[in-house]
């Protein structure tokens, strides 16, 4: 089963958007891959009016909704399987901080070493 397309992405929007803000996002979308010349408009311009359709249909809504929580459900079950798996092997794993380069770490921690 192919996963399932992020329609509030496409419209970038939250779950928790009003049909208003749906709206307005269409319109501001659609209007910019109009005039935009990338080669790829055209395809982001069928994912927005797909978004679109789906979203602006109260019920259509709730039915995606349930099928993206479901599907986000079983990817947090993979991923919570490999954390425990991680978690046997963790001293294998380099922790960096936000915004540090990783040449940088890696001498913090060969001096580390070395003392």
């Amino acid at each position: 089963m192919p996963a399932l397309p992020d329609h509030y992405e496409a419209l970038d929007l939250s779950s928790k958007a009003t049909a208003d803000e749906i709206e307005r996002a269409y319109g501001k979308r659609t209007a910019e891959l109009r005039t935009s010349r990338a080669a790829d408009a055209q395809e982001e311009l069928h994912e927005v009016e797909a978004a679109y359709a789906v979203l602006r249909n109260p019920v259509c809504r709730s039915e995606y909704d349930t099928r993206l929580k479901a599907e986000h459900s079983k990817l947090d079950g993979k991923y919570a399987e490999l954390d425990k798996l991680m978690a046997r092997n963790r001293h294998h794993v380099r922790k960096t901080t936000k915004g540090s380069s990783g040449w940088l770490d890696a001498i913090w921690a060969l001096f580390e070493f070395l003392r």
